[in-house]
């Protein structure tokens, strides 16, 4: 765990892993088959900005949080936890589906009111919920450790929504083994221009004060060109795997038309992300 930046700066090994390994995993990969070891580890999006190294993330990170915020990475692990656990205890008393948005009201801690300089107000947030039929294996998984509490993956994200400012952020892996682990024992928030996983500090207390005077407009723009850019990636994979299928079917059949109407449906939505993009 970290807890100074000479911490940071002694980090040469993470899970058995050395930091070159990790760094090698942190870069985007378009197609699975290009990385037949590693695959399993990296991610569409990446991890960190290209160039960038490890500890230079966490470093930038470390400045923000600590020395500007004077908050500990553990103290913000800890807030998301807590609001993820209030919108489950939530769901399960109204009995509401798996995925079904969740709107909860978040009251900010004192020492984050301080950040802000502003009087204490309950903060309205709403949770979304996406699983996945596929798993994202962590970014520190060692296939040499049996037994590691490091040796996670996961199938879900949530995203949170300030209500009042509309901004939000997106939280791979939920409550265990994902982002919120990584923020605990490292200050990874992830980095990368087009990672709509990375979750900005400065992002983080706009959404969960309502403050937003210290997110630019730069900063919103981004983010919003981040989700869209995750969000046709999204679409060209099921595209893909749809197509794989209408191969299969008779054209003229039941599911061949149903196929070819979904994948009109979703070239239409592609072209309306580009659009959104540029």
């Amino acid at each position: 765990r970290i807890g100074s930046e000479d911490d940071i700066l002694r980090l040469d090994i993470i899970n058995g892993l050395p930091l070159a390994r990790i760094e090698a995993r942190a870069c985007k990969i378009d197609d699975n088959t290009k990385d037949k070891d590693e695959w399993r580890y990296r991610s569409f999006d990446g991890f960190l900005d290209e160039g960038e190294t490890f500890i230079q993330r966490l470093q930038k990170d470390w400045h923000t949080v600590v020395q500007s915020f004077h908050v500990a990475h553990t103290f913000l692990a800890d807030l998301l936890v807590s609001i993820l656990e209030d919108v489950e205890q939530t769901r399960r008393d109204e009995q509401r589906g798996p995925m079904t948005s969740i709107k909860v009201t978040f009251h900010p801690p004192e020492i984050l009111l301080r950040i802000k300089g502003t009087a204490s107000a309950p903060v309205h947030l709403e949770v979304s919920r996406q699983t996945y039929a596929g798993s994202q294996y962590s970014l520190f998984f060692n296939p040499d450790i049996d037994e590691s509490s490091m040796n996670t993956s996961w199938q879900e994200d949530y995203t949170i929504t300030n209500m009042h400012n509309q901004l939000q952020i997106k939280i791979a892996g939920g409550l265990r083994g994902g982002i919120i682990d990584y923020i605990r024992m490292y200050g990874f928030y992830e980095g990368g221009d087009g990672n709509p996983y990375r979750v900005d500090p400065v992002l983080l207390l706009a959404v969960l004060t309502g403050y937003d005077q210290y997110v630019d407009e730069d900063t919103i723009r981004v983010y919003g060109a981040r989700e869209e850019a995750r969000l046709l990636r999204q679409i060209h994979l099921e595209i893909q795997e749809l197509k794989i299928r209408q191969a299969q079917v008779q054209s003229d059949s039941e599911e061949g038309e149903w196929l070819q109407q979904r994948i009109s449906t979703l070239l239409a939505e592609a072209e309306t992300a580009r659009a959104d993009i540029g």
